[in-house]
């Protein structure tokens, strides 16, 4: 099984491939390669755990992220989670990964792809919309489109 931590993630991750293969799956999504079933919520009272499951042809995951509200008080972040890739044909798990790192990396280049087919190569401005990590991973990941 393969451990993927935020600080491996970052030494191997080529971020121009993240981007290639999140506007792979916009084709995907229209000629349906894989099943994905909407969110699973499990309210805590104070806090949420949220399921994510993924299923393809020859492999499935599962992104499990943890709400907990008071953690940026602590010092701790407001989400926190992991992906586990599984084999499909006999169930073992392949990888757990940092579902943190990798959220920003996907939620940046969901971004990027807008900027790639919505902007010039003259374009010399970004105006990002929210704070925070999401916003940082928008401005790093559109920084990759036309450079």
């Amino acid at each position: 099984m393969l451990l993927l931590s935020e600080d491996v993630m970052k030494k191997i991750v080529d971020k121009k491939e993240v981007i290639n293969i999140i506007e792979n799956a916009y084709r995907d999504l229209f000629i349906a390669e894989y099943e994905m079933p909407d969110r699973i919520t499990i309210d805590m009272g104070d806090s949420l755990l949220l399921y994510m499951p993924c299923i393809m042809e020859d492999f499935f995951s599962t992104k499990m992220l943890t709400s907990f509200p008071n953690n940026p008080s602590k010092g701790l972040p407001l989400l926190d989670g992991t992906l586990t890739l599984h084999d499909r044909g006999n169930g073992r798990v392949l990888s757990i990964m940092d579902a943190n790192y990798l959220t920003a990396l996907r939620t940046g280049a969901v971004g990027a792809v807008g900027v790639k087919y919505l902007s010039r190569e003259s374009d010399k401005n970004l105006g990002i919309l929210g704070a925070g990590r999401q916003g940082f991973y928008q401005a790093v990941m559109s920084a990759e489109i036309h450079d």
